[in-house]
């Protein structure tokens, strides 16, 4: 299957397990969350001004937001991305490959030990910066730093808050060996 309509596939598929999601912010952040747990990549990331950033999966939204798959609106002061079901049913007979199913099972491993976070974009914004960093460093305090002085709008108390949940959802996180917790 073509790389680009897998990547559809899986972005409706993501998609059909919420009702509405806060945006494309929260969208990325769960994505590379989701990732992370599995250590599958079904589309690339890199640091951006908001942690963690696909252009491939914003690309895939927009082309699912052409093709009438997905609607972006505007909710209670800010946007919502929710699934067209009457259209994504087309794609229902396509198969998804080993990764992306692998990171359904991640983002369905997430939604058990996150739930709280999931409902607050702001936190998964955090999780998923605080997550990146620490993939670079394997050192969550040296993580913490380098996320305080790169994100002003978050102080280190937040970020500590966050560690704990972090630390429960690295225990999933398959490509990651005895990472440095004091």
């Amino acid at each position: 299957m073509e790389r680009s309509a897998t990547q559809l596939k899986t972005l409706v598929t993501i998609l059909s397990y919420f009702p509405e999601i806060p945006g494309n912010k929260a969208l990325q952040k769960l994505v590379y969350l989701g990732q992370m747990i599995t250590g599958r990549t079904v589309w690339e990331y890199k640091w951006f001004h908001f942690g963690p950033y696909s252009p491939q999966l914003q690309a895939t939204i927009t082309q699912a937001q052409e093709m009438g798959l997905i609607q972006i609106e505007n909710g209670q002061g800010s946007y919502v991305i929710k699934l067209n079901n009457e259209r994504a049913k087309q794609l229902e007979i396509m198969e998804l490959p080993k990764d992306a199913l692998d990171l359904m099972e991640g983002i369905e491993t997430l939604m058990k030990k996150a739930k709280d976070s999931l409902n607050d974009p702001k936190e998964l914004e955090l999780v998923a910066s605080l997550a990146y960093l620490f993939n670079e460093s394997n050192d969550i305090e040296l993580a913490s730093k380098e996320l305080a002085q790169r994100k002003n709008r978050y102080k280190y108390e937040e970020i500590k808050r966050v560690q704990p949940l972090l630390v429960e959802l690295s225990t999933s996180f398959k490509h990651l060996d005895s990472p440095n917790w004091e």
